[in-house]
């Protein structure tokens, strides 16, 4: 092989292994809000890197999207996430319970109602093949015999999240269940895009206290844009109703408040069999303007 060959199959060989799909661990100190033995004060973090934007997965607190941030502004978050080790509780109203609200993307199933958050994802397996990585979490109810594994399918240079879910009843009799959807968008210096009139492009300022609104099944997408925006898409005829709580522009001032907007998306109730599965998709998608 000549000496220029030899140079462009090296210069292939480079853009091959920059390109695809990239994931690493790493741990990071975040606060345990709950004293559950396999909760970890430093737990590991999946970094994910597609090329356009930078994922991150915190198994351990039960969050399916921790952080995400374009690859080319690490300082742009999309979704909001708070490590601050003396975080304070808010009175959720949708919930009427106190929450330590950590941030990220998560599910209501596993949920530990002691402490109201998601149970840590126990297992956790990373896949990377086909300039895709896949992302598989699982977790357990271990009061309703609930198993859920997450699929979490991440593609090179695609501005799709997709998580695929699968809930199984393992215990022996008959459940009922109802699916929550938590999203938190961080807001700072950014502005609500949606198709929901009323809340599309307003921003934290435009926010004097404190609300909470309750919307009925109307919305096909949700969420911010900082320069690039991030949509959660939602499927009309899968949802019962969809709560947006903002701090507004003094959040500071709230206990517990955030310079975000916290989107609760309630699916309607499924019944399922001993050993039956129910199973849906939730996509996310990063945009340039």
């Amino acid at each position: 092989m000549g000496k220029g060959k030899l140079l462009l199959f090296l210069a292939i060989l480079i853009i091959v292994e920059v390109l695809g799909v990239q994931v690493s661990v790493e741990n990071r100190e975040i606060l345990a809000v709950d004293e559950l033995h396999v909760t970890s004060s430093n737990p590991d973090i999946l970094r994910i890197n597609n090329g356009l934007f930078v994922l991150e997965v915190l198994p351990n607190r039960g969050r399916i999207i921790w952080r995400l941030h374009p690859l080319c502004d690490e300082r742009e978050e999309m979704i909001f996430s708070s490590e601050d080790p003396y975080i304070l509780p808010f009175l959720d109203e949708v919930t009427s319970q106190y929450v330590f609200e950590l941030g990220g993307f998560y599910i209501s199933i596993p949920w530990n109602p002691r402490s109201n958050q998601p149970y840590p994802y126990e297992k956790y397996e990373i896949i990377e093949a086909d300039n895709e990585a896949r992302i598989i979490l699982r977790g357990m109810n271990p009061v309703e015999k609930l198993n859920t594994t997450i699929e979490l399918v991440i593609k090179d240079n695609n501005p799709r999240i997709f998580i695929n879910v699968i809930v199984q009843n393992v215990s022996e009799s008959e459940v009922v269940i109802s699916v929550k959807e938590f999203t938190n968008f961080h807001l700072s210096d950014g502005v609500i895009t949606t198709d929901f009139p009323d809340l599309n492009g307003r921003s934290l300022e435009d926010f004097e206290e404190y609300e909470l609104i309750t919307l009925e099944n109307d919305l096909e997408f949700f969420g911010v844009s900082r320069g690039k925006y991030v949509l959660k898409k939602i499927l009309t005829d899968t949802y019962s109703r969809h709560y947006v709580q903002i701090w507004g522009k003094n959040w500071q001032e709230c206990v517990g408040g955030s310079p975000s907007v916290r989107l609760t998306d309630e699916r309607f109730k499924e019944t399922l069999s001993p050993n039956e599965q129910y199973s849906f998709e939730i996509i996310f998608e990063l945009v340039s303007w």
